[in-house]
């Protein structure tokens, strides 16, 4: 009987850990998207100093975006909603430059560098998965993708109620700690077209 409680008392004790290590091992594969016929998460290979998107069901190397990559920290910020483009950010927070990719190319879109880059609030990207708007801790920004043409558009930290006019070519949306009005941007040249007080 003694035997008995002290083999529950050593489960009971290891079962957290091994709970911890699985999401621990899972964390970034919390990010997946469809490819082709997998669906991948990336990864980091120090060793051979790779970003690798990896299939979830295989464990093979689908894909190698980028060779020779040294970051001495990154952030997985996940996938567009089209599954097109990965976004990870690198190096400190406080001090990052936040990169696409485009997965179906393998090629790197473009980055934005030098920001703050805890996100108050997720990437809203636009219906079609080509614009995002990326909310950084000191600022926000218009990021047209396949021109990696990312433009400041707010000082402040996020917006709300964002509506994507495709008829228009406009976004628009409510800034987080100016809620004033409404500011309406032209997709194509990221310039203020409107503003419509509440």
């Amino acid at each position: 009987m003694r035997k008995l409680f002290w083999l529950i008392m050593l489960l009971s004790l290891a079962l957290p850990f091994s709970v911890s290590a699985q999401e621990a091992e899972t964390h970034n594969t919390s990010y997946r998207c469809r490819l082709n016929d997998h669906t991948v998460f990336p990864r980091y290979e120090r060793d051979n100093q790779r970003l690798v998107l990896v299939s979830w069901n295989t464990a093979e190397d689908i894909a190698v975006l980028e060779n020779n990559f040294a970051p001495f920290d990154w952030h997985i910020y996940g996938f567009s909603p089209n599954c097109q483009y990965l976004m990870i950010g690198l190096g400190a927070v406080t001090n990052m430059s936040v990169m696409i990719w485009n997965i179906q190319t393998n090629t790197r879109v473009g980055a934005i560098e030098g920001v703050n880059g805890f996100f108050p609030q997720e990437m809203i990207w636009s219906p079609d998965g080509q614009t995002l708007i990326a909310p950084m801790a000191d600022s926000t920004y218009l990021w047209t993708l396949p021109t990696n043409r990312a433009i400041q558009i707010s000082s402040v930290r996020g917006v709300n109620r964002v509506r994507w006019d495709a008829a228009r070519n406009q976004v628009l949306f409510v800034a987080r700690e100016t809620s004033t009005g409404v500011t309406a941007l032209d997709l194509a040249t990221g310039q203020e077209v409107g503003f419509y007080h509440l």
